[in-house]
Formats: structure tokens, sequence, C-alpha cells
């Protein structure tokens, strides 16, 4: 029985992206989720439907520390909720796919941590009723494990170099067919049925209109108000506090955080990288620890202002010296 609602972090571009192959693959509604800011919304939006449908049905897609568990409860107390997610991109869509996609004939394969191929790969997955799976530094974990449950699949597209020599021919190796796809050649010409391709198609539009509306009222609310706190609002407490730890720094030791902060460094790890995730930080590997700092485009969209942060690392490390 094909889920009612799907609701996923609307800043969280991996989950999105195979959150909603498999929204369109099932004709759900999809709904994106900023913690913090929308949350009440969506659950009225729940309690909405379930006055008109009985048995509601929601998918949430991602672990607590991208949905909220306090959420989650306050969901499953007005629908029928799962959730699906993983410790990263790749166990997310490994187990959005084997769990609830266990029947399509063929994969979609992309690195996870290519953002530019994420939308070639949505348009692949609605050409060909597929599942996106993201690959990690050319391979695929547990790769057998999946194949064998996934035993359906007769054909897996990669796009774009996403994967190794070696892990093509152990898939090969399986009696299942490989097609190398680049950049310039992702659409493929055997299509659906005109009246789905038109019906996939609008739901996709719909959804990419939805997400780039959610995003300028974002940076049309920054640009009306010209202060960095309208952006933040968009973040939890505890985002908030790192990046306002970063901005007056410019930019600081992954591990000094937590000593400010007084978050635990697993805390904190688990944090930064979602950050990293949604391209408000960057992180560089210095030494045995990483300097994280804002991302250019993001300063850009919040007004934030890391200079004093800079010129006080410069003078942290002349002072060691």
């Amino acid at each position: 029985i094909p889920y009612d609602v799907i609701i996923v972090r609307g800043d969280i571009y991996p989950d999105w992206t195979v959150a909603t192959a498999y929204a369109i693959k099932t004709g759900s509604m999809i709904l994106l989720l900023f913690p913090g800011q929308n949350d009440g919304e969506i659950i009225s939006m729940i309690e909405g439907l379930s006055q008109f449908k009985k048995n509601v049905r929601v998918l949430v897609v991602g672990q607590p520390n991208a949905i909220p568990e306090d959420f989650y409860r306050k969901l499953s107390g007005i629908a029928s909720a799962e959730r699906v997610g993983g410790i990263n991109r790749v166990e997310t869509s490994i187990n959005l796919a084997t769990y609830y996609w266990r029947d399509a004939n063929s994969l979609i394969v992309v690195d996870g941590l290519r953002s530019e191929l994420y939308l070639p790969a949505l348009l692949l997955s609605i050409n060909k009723s597929a599942p996106i799976i993201y690959s990690s530094n050319g391979s695929l974990p547990n790769l057998r494990d999946l194949l064998l449950q996934m035993s359906s699949v007769k054909t897996i597209y990669v796009v774009d170099r996403s994967l190794n020599n070696r892990t093509m021919d152990d898939i090969k190796s399986m009696g299942i067919n490989i097609v190398e796809l680049g950049s310039v050649n992702v659409t493929i010409s055997s299509r659906p049925t005109e009246e789905r391709q038109t019906s996939t198609y609008l739901i996709f539009l719909a959804l990419i209109l939805a997400s780039t509306l959610v995003l300028s009222a974002v940076l049309l609310l920054n640009r009306r108000k010209g202060k960095a706190s309208n952006v933040l609002q968009f973040f939890s407490p505890d985002e908030r506090r790192i990046i306002e730890v970063i901005s007056e720094r410019g930019e600081i030791g992954q591990d000094d955080l937590s000593e400010i902060t007084g978050f635990s460094r697993p805390k904190i790890s688990r944090i930064v990288s979602d950050l990293v995730d949604r391209r408000v930080l960057e992180r560089e590997r210095v030494g045995k620890t990483f300097i994280v700092r804002l991302t250019e485009n993001f300063i850009s969209a919040s007004g934030l202002a890391p200079g004093k942060g800079e010129r006080s690392y410069e003078h942290t490390q002349n002072d060691e010296d």
C-alpha cells in the first residue's frame, strides 16, 4: 500500500533526492520539513488529511538527527508513521531501496558527494522507475548482500563514473548488465507511456517548484529584514550555536568546538557533518584535525561576516609559534 505522504528534510538534498524519486514512483505527496520552523504546520497538515482519510500512512526519510524524534512522536500520534534512514546518505539510499523498492528491475547509481548529479539521477529514476543508490569512493558497501536483496535487478545505470572498474566487474560477474552514462547522455531514449511520462514530469516539476518557493522565501525574508538572524532561525538551537561560534572566529578547529560549546565530540561531529552536507560549512583536514568555516554561498545568503574570526585564528597560530 503506497504511503499517503513522505516527509523529508527540505535542506538535506541527498535525502530529498531519493525521497522524491520514491514519492514520484508511488504517487505520494511529499512535504519538506525545516526543524524548528515549520514542524507545527506539517503536523497540522497531516491532522487535516486525517479528517478526510482514514488510516493516513506517512513515511519519514531521515534519522533523528535529520528528522527530530519529538516531531516523529507527534506525527505517530495522528498517523501511521514509519521511519527509514541510515548513518549517512549512502545507507539511507540503500535502506529506502531495499525496504520499500525491492521489486525494481534496475538501479540508478550516483556518487553521493556530487550534488550536481542529483537532479540528473532523479530524471533517470523517473524515466526508468528505478531507485537511486549513492556510491562512496567509487564503490557500494555490502554489494553482494545489496544485490541479493534486490534480486529483480537486471540493469544498473552508473551516472558519470560513479563506480570504479573493480566494482562494475563484480556486478557483471553476478549477471547484471551495466550501462554507463556520461553527463551529456543521462536521458535514455526508451521512455514510459505518454500518459505516465506526462503525469510524472508534472509531479516532478511541482516538487521542484515547491522547493524553489521555500528557498526563495528564505532568501527574500533575509533581504527584507537585512539580518543574519532571519536565516539562522531555520536551524536548530544547537546548529545556530555552532554557526555563530564559527562566524565569530572565521575558521576553527573542529575539536575546539566541543570546549567552546560544551557539546560532546560525537555531537559536534554529527552536527558539523550535517552542516557540511547542507553546504553551510566546509571542512579542511589540517594535520590530525579538521578546520571548519562557513561556505561563501552561506555567508552571502546570511549576511554573516567571518572577518573577526580570521584574524583571531591567525593570532592564535602566531601565539603557538
